[in-house]
């Protein structure tokens, strides 16, 4: 994984890469968000209309870049938060690798760091393949969107475009097997299937590594809101176009991110909370502000102080008038797997929860949520499992 770009709070501006990483940001559909429907050309030459998007429902989040980055664990907190659990990207890298130091990889210790989190999760099945690179990146990508159809948290790896983030000629400059952890934010295709299409789109989060609004403002040299609309983490890619080799993804026209096309790829779906009985309510978590403040000193496994965040917890698919009991920890190691009504002695708190006698839309049968708030500090643990009353 390559060392995380740190923006120089002094550049010296070259006006010409400049000018043409701005006709880069305008023309590539890497930076452009689908807000809305687009139109893809067809093979036949015919126009076709996207008719279908899976969200992973993942709001972005900020990485810290000290310590060559903490991109697949800020990956790793965002799909935390989708199943239920809020921890700083410092504990996420604690509890996968017990130093500051060593990383969160995918396909090295993805798995064993979900159990240790209490969540569940898939490996890529493809890892492992050494030849027809070509074919089984789009396996790769039919496997992608079949995750994300199923509502799974997707991450994956990518190139970096070399050229654009540190302004290397060297078209073999980077690592062969990749540079950066991203999460998969959408998927968009006209085919509602698990296969892989060219003209389907992919759209990633970066954690805001690449940020094409510091470069606009360069530009300008003074605050100009002309700049604002530029996204600071989404990346939207056909899949036929977000292939590609080493040399490939650093070429001056490519794209910032590049699945690797070459070699073997690594991908990791988390698939929810470890729930042996099967009894586990829908839980989310989402917090009030997308980063932590400051960040890491570089170099150094001393935690940075801690700041205050608003986490909101969200409970789905309750029944109209059952009870529940929803649990919160403090220690991924005191959370269990199974027999959680039993083992309520080991949450630091526990909530009554009723199903309320509402519908989610006309016509729909009664299927309730229950929401509330609480303030904690962002190197606390909040881990929340949600049961019936009568659950074991």
């Amino acid at each position: 994984m390559d060392e995380e770009y740190i923006p120089d709070p002094n550049p010296q501006v070259d006006c010409g890469f400049i000018w043409l990483i701005l006709a880069l940001l305008v023309t590539s559909v890497g930076f452009i968000v689908s807000l809305v429907l687009l139109l893809t050309k067809s093979s036949d030459g015919g126009t076709d209309a996207t008719t279908f998007i899976w969200n992973s429902d993942i709001p972005p989040r900020n990485q810290w870049l000290h310590n060559k980055g903490y991109c697949g664990e800020v990956s790793c907190v965002m799909a935390g938060l989708k199943f239920g659990q809020y921890l700083s990207q410092y504990d996420v890298r604690d509890i996968s690798t017990g130093s500051q130091q060593k990383h969160y990889l995918v396909g090295d210790n993805d798995i064993e760091t979900a159990q240790r989190l209490k969540l569940v999760g898939e490996e890529w099945p493809g890892a492992d393949c050494h030849d027809a690179f070509d074919t089984c990146t789009k396996q790769l990508l039919g496997w992608i969107k079949k995750m994300v159809r199923r509502g799974h948290a997707v991450t994956i790896t990518v190139y970096m475009n070399q050229w654009l983030f540190h302004g290397n000629k060297n078209l073999s400059a980077g690592h062969f097997d990749y540079d950066h952890i991203v999460s998969v934010d959408s998927i968009e295709s006209q085919f509602d299937d698990e296969l892989y299409h060219p003209t389907d789109v992919i759209v990633i989060e970066d954690h805001a590594l690449w940020d094409p609004r510091f470069v606009c403002q360069q530009l300008h040299q003074t605050p100009y809101t002309g700049c604002d609309w530029l996204p600071p983490y989404l990346m939207r890619y056909y899949f036929k176009d977000f292939m590609g080799s080493r040399e490939r993804a650093n070429d001056p026209e490519a794209n910032v991110y590049t699945l690797p096309s070459t070699t073997q790829n690594y991908a990791f779906a988390h698939t929810g909370p470890a729930d042996d009985d099967g009894v586990l309510q829908r839980v989310r978590v989402d917090t009030n502000l997308n980063y932590e403040t400051p960040e890491i000193a570089d170099l150094t496994d001393i935690r940075p102080p801690a700041m205050p965040l608003v986490i909101t917890i969200r409970v789905s698919g309750l029944q109209p008038g059952e009870h529940y009991k929803l649990y919160r920890y403090n220690n991924e190691t005191l959370v269990p797997s199974m027999n959680f009504n039993a083992n309520a002695s080991s949450a630091v708190q526990v909530f009554d929860v009723q199903g309320q006698n509402f519908a989610a839309k006309p016509g729909s049968p009664p299927n309730s949520t229950f929401l509330m708030t609480q303030d904690i500090m962002s190197d606390e643990k909040a881990i929340y499992r949600c049961v019936h009353v009568d659950a074991p």
